[in-house]
């Protein structure tokens, strides 16, 4: 009878396990549908494809200290961080978890003043950055610039504007929805009275696209940063020409421009609009219609971790309610099977890389994180194959989205069939199964357009009191980034930057053959095959197929949205200094 039951458990985890099945034809017909999304989404305005405002990406030369904050699903990041020129940098930060309640309130004052008291505790614990050095004497410190991460869904006016649209990843703010991120912080921070001036908006994975062009400059420049953690994103570069939703901005918005914008894509509203072109199951229909906001964020629900591990709770009460598992629920009140979101998606990690006998690892995973005894291999066997299949489909799933952006860009259009493919050697094995390509190249890349900041900015600093002191340099080891060795900088200054476009006319031609790719997340970190399920997914895709997929480099932009924010704060110094430059020269003539 034991048997028998065994092998009925077997049998529906493997039948559910195929439900989350995404093959080859279901692939292609998804990036079809992308591709359309993400070119029509370029002609009107939507919550997709929102332009950032930033023309140009950087040559890792930028120089200067500034703040920043990361806004994400979790947590909330403070930091501040001193580009030393080089490709290299010095981090200070303070992570804190945000606390739930802030989330759903219905003002939006809470959460910003949550933030913006990270803000004060993090200034009160590096007092040099607010104290006058002894070269500025009593002259007060001006406000910090702040570059902000926002990490949800706003429509963007200019770099330092934008639009909150919706809420996802479990939030639900009504007061907030048509302000502006940047106000609502400022205003908060006012309140404190804190030094800091929030100059600059962007997205986590506008953020992840500048820090990898920063710490990694390529040739062809890097196209994406893509976000897979507890909620998904890219952005990449786009032809500003193809972009006609901007025919009617001024001028005066768009800044200085290499004839490219960096797109915020929101791709996880991308199939919003047609929810058949991406297979579901029936745990995705009742993980949705049980959401904050059932019918959006669909591709977002089969891919992040905030909903993956949910997904693996509703296929096992299947199982639970079939009588097929045989372990015990200690308490029934506190059990995580039983409660909405209780099952993390680190979970879905540990049973994926379990190879340990009888799955011994998975089933104390399951027992601890589940609160469950009694569990039998069988029963860790059942639940460890509906998990993968989940992290599975996940990880092919973000394939579909990275194929779609690629073949917008269209850098699979003039593969050289006779190129070097990207062989195993350029790859090292990092923690927790993520590849990271550490191939060094020159730095050419899409460069700062700001070339009339370049020449006068000197000028414009020569009779400015001295920048505030720079940060005390932290070991590589301890924050995981290039080693750097150079002398503390002044911010802001592009006296020693150097100036690359796009192409040698800072036309908006875009390059083909290696395609760079800067990504952040625990997914894509920590879950063991997420990157080759994204690969296989790539290689389905007929406009890839297997070359396509070998010139694909993926590398991780540790600290992606720190150094995203303080370019972005940089590129708004920029904006202002090119303004004041030319109001000055104006009114002396």
């Amino acid at each position: 009878m034991a048997d028998a039951k065994e092998s009925d458990l077997h049998k529906r985890a493997q039948q559910i396990a195929s439900e989350f099945d995404l093959d080859a034809t279901q692939v292609n017909s998804a990036v079809s549908h992308l591709v359309q999304h993400l070119n029509s989404a370029l002609s009107h305005e939507s919550t997709t494809q929102i332009p950032s405002f930033i023309t140009s990406l950087p040559t890792g030369t930028e120089k200067g200290v500034f703040l920043g904050v990361d806004l994400g699903g979790t947590n909330c990041r403070v930091c501040s961080v001193q580009l030393q020129g080089d490709s290299t940098y010095t981090l200070l930060q303070t992570i804190s978890e945000i606390p739930r309640v802030v989330m759903t309130e219905h003002s939006y004052m809470p959460l910003f003043l949550f933030v913006a008291k990270c803000i004060a505790d993090f200034l009160a614990e590096n007092p040099h950055l607010t104290k006058p050095t002894e070269e500025q004497g009593p002259t007060p410190v001006l406000p910090l610039p702040l570059g902000f991460i926002f990490s949800f869904t706003f429509e963007q006016h200019s770099l330092a504007r934008g639009v909150l649209l919706q809420w996802d990843k479990g939030w639900a703010i009504p007061t907030a929805i048509g302000r502006d991120p940047c106000q609502m912080l400022q205003e908060a921070v006012d309140t404190l009275k804190l030094p800091v001036s929030v100059c600059a908006l962007a997205n986590d994975s506008v953020g992840t696209l500048l820090a990898r062009a920063y710490t990694n400059p390529t040739s062809p420049p890097t196209l994406m940063g893509a976000i897979f953690g507890t909620g998904t994103n890219a952005a990449y570069v786009e032809q500003q020409s193809k972009i006609h939703k901007l025919a009617s901005r001024k001028a005066s918005d768009l800044g200085a421009s290499c004839g490219v914008m960096l797109m915020n894509t929101e791709w996880g509203g991308c199939f919003d609009d047609n929810t058949a072109a991406l297979p579901s199951t029936q745990y995705d229909q009742i993980l949705d219609r049980e959401s904050t906001n059932p019918g959006q964020q669909t591709l977002e629900k089969h891919v992040s971790g905030l909903y993956l591990g949910e997904l693996l709770r509703l296929a096992l009460l299947d199982l639970v309610n079939s009588n097929l598992l045989r372990f015990e629920i200690r308490n029934s009140e506190t059990c995580p099977l039983l409660k909405q979101y209780h099952i993390d998606s680190e979970l879905l990690s540990v049973l994926a890389g379990d190879r340990s006998p009888d799955l011994l690892m998975s089933r104390q995973a399951v027992a601890e994180r589940l609160q469950i005894s009694d569990i039998t291999p069988e029963d860790a066997k059942a639940i460890r194959t509906i998990a993968m299949a989940i992290g599975r489909r996940a990880g092919r799933t973000a394939g579909v989205a990275v194929a779609g952006i690629i073949i917008q860009s269209g850098r699979v259009s003039k593969f050289d069939a006779k190129a070097a493919p990207f062989t195993a050697e350029s790859k090292i094995k990092a923690p927790e199964g993520l590849l990271v390509d550490t191939k060094e190249t020159n730095a050419i890349g899409c460069g700062s357009a700001f070339r009339l900041v370049y020449r006068l900015i000197k000028r414009f600093f020569k009779n400015k009191p001295a920048s505030p002191p720079s940060h005390p340099t932290i070991p590589s080891s301890e924050l995981q980034f290039k080693a750097q060795t150079t002398s503390p900088v002044s911010s802001p200054t592009l006296s020693d930057t150097k100036t690359a476009t796009f192409s040698s006319d800072c036309g908006s031609e875009i390059d083909t053959g290696t395609i760079d790719i800067g990504v952040d997340g625990s997914l894509i970190e920590y879950y063991p095959s997420f990157e080759a399920d994204l690969r296989s997914a790539l290689r389905d895709v007929v406009q890839i197929g297997e070359a396509g997929e070998q010139r694909v480099k993926m590398g991780v932009a540790k600290n992606g949205s720190s150094i995203g924010a303080a370019i972005a704060a940089l590129y708004q110094s920029e904006e202002l200094a090119d303004k004041s430059l030319i109001k000055s020269d104006n009114t002396t003539e």
